[in-house]
């Protein structure tokens, strides 16, 4: 935010980090709405257990040990293609707010 070399108060500091951290948490719930239209558009689910569905004894079907998997895995599948897609602007982020601190030699 505050692009000069010049030395911040401990509250600007504190008021920069929390700017960063809510652009990358805003990226990373934006990359969970995305990942989850893709994991429900092109049933990625479905793409991923396919490998292993010759050797499933249960006639090619995943197994299901409690009510809420099969609802976690979509989720926690979107959540994965989420991160990966939020990442650049995540990373951007916490180089963003590291860099001023940095030497340029450091950079």
């Amino acid at each position: 935010m505050n692009g000069s070399g010049a030395e911040m108060p401990f509250l600007d500091h504190l008021e920069e980090l929390r700017v960063r951290l809510i652009r990358a948490l805003l990226a990373l719930i934006a990359g969970f709405g995305v990942g989850f239209f893709v994991v429900q558009k092109f049933q990625l689910v479905g793409i991923i257990s396919r490998p292993i569905q010759p050797y499933l004894g249960n006639g090619g079907k995943l197994a299901v040990l409690t009510p809420t998997e099969p609802v976690m895995i979509v989720f926690k599948l979107a959540f994965v293609v989420g991160l990966v897609l939020a990442a650049p602007v995540v990373i951007w982020q916490v180089w963003a707010f590291m860099a001023p601190a940095l030497y340029t030699r450091e950079r």
